[in-house]
């Protein structure tokens, strides 16, 4: 098991399972101390804790005691499958799979990892944007759309065409630093696995649309506003809602969200490069 620095924290993470982080995490590799925990742990079977249960859903189920908190997921048989356990400091995560009744074990392992790396960033004063980032003249530049919309399309476009950085390709981390937008990355970044351990300050948010010719649209604060909440990991908690609105509220007043309406043709890439470069001369 190894420390990474990941976001100005370093997370020791024991993993079991290669297959997404090889080749991936190790740019992340740091010899600082941790201070976050994250383990998976391989067992033949999930006990439920003996606890009095404080919230059920139809497939999860809350307990808690003076140090811990604890989450197991049940199959549709009710039976569990896996036991999630994090100390009530939020530094330390344990994960008990059921290593014998479900599969692909290495896909739900990662899954589980970037669900809780996104809950710690969350904690620490980092927004999550479902986009593709890529560096361009020392600047992020965010791509965002649903699933299938094109924004990987677009921003390896923008590497092929203009040996633009991917940051990262699926989940890159907004946060406000010395009272600028800051883009981090982490290894979490997709099915594709791209990313660059890396920091650059925002250029922006580009939202894309298909469109029969490549035109850029400025938004309404209401519009834009929509868009970035339905894009971004929202706190579960309302005491962490503060800095999400305050990540928000600087990205429309510094206009750093634009609605792109592309054709699916490497012009797209070109236009863009166009629009980023007229920005830097204004």
């Amino acid at each position: 098991m190894h420390t990474y620095k990941m976001i100005d924290l370093n997370i020791l993470i024991d993993y079991k399972f290669d297959r997404f982080y090889q080749g991936n995490i190790e740019a992340y590799l740091t010899m600082d101390q941790p201070t976050h925990f994250i383990y998976t742990h391989l067992v033949d079977e999930i006990i439920e804790p003996k606890l009095a249960l404080t919230h059920q859903t139809n497939k999860r189920s809350f307990y808690e005691d003076d140090q811990y908190r604890y989450v197991v997921y049940h199959n549709a048989d009710k039976e569990p499958l896996i036991l999630i356990k994090r100390s009530k400091d939020d530094t330390r995560y344990d994960i008990y799979l059921n290593q014998h009744k479900q599969a692909p074990l290495d896909g739900i392992e990662y899954t589980i990892h970037q669900m809780i790396f996104m809950e710690i960033a969350v904690k620490n004063g980092f927004t999550p944007i479902h986009a593709s980032a890529f560096a361009y003249k020392d600047q992020a530049y965010l791509v965002s759309a649903p699933s299938g919309g094109g924004k990987t399309t677009l921003t390896k476009r923008m590497a092929r065409l203009y040996q633009a950085d991917i940051i990262n390709d699926d989940k890159p981390l907004l946060k406000i630093k010395d009272n600028q937008l800051m883009v981090y990355s982490s290894p979490f970044s997709g099915k594709e696995a791209k990313n660059h351990n890396s920091v650059y300050p925002l250029g922006l948010i580009v939202f894309i649309e298909q469109g029969l010719t490549n035109e850029f649209k400025t938004l309404k604060t209401d519009q834009a506003i929509n868009l970035i909440l339905k894009n971004m990991f929202r706190p579960d908690k309302k005491t962490l809602w503060d800095t999400a609105t305050e990540v928000m509220g600087k990205l429309i007043k510094e206009n750093k969200i634009i609605l792109y309406q592309a054709q699916n043709h490497d012009n797209a890439g070109v236009s863009l490069k166009e629009y980023i470069d007229n920005i830097g001369r204004k």
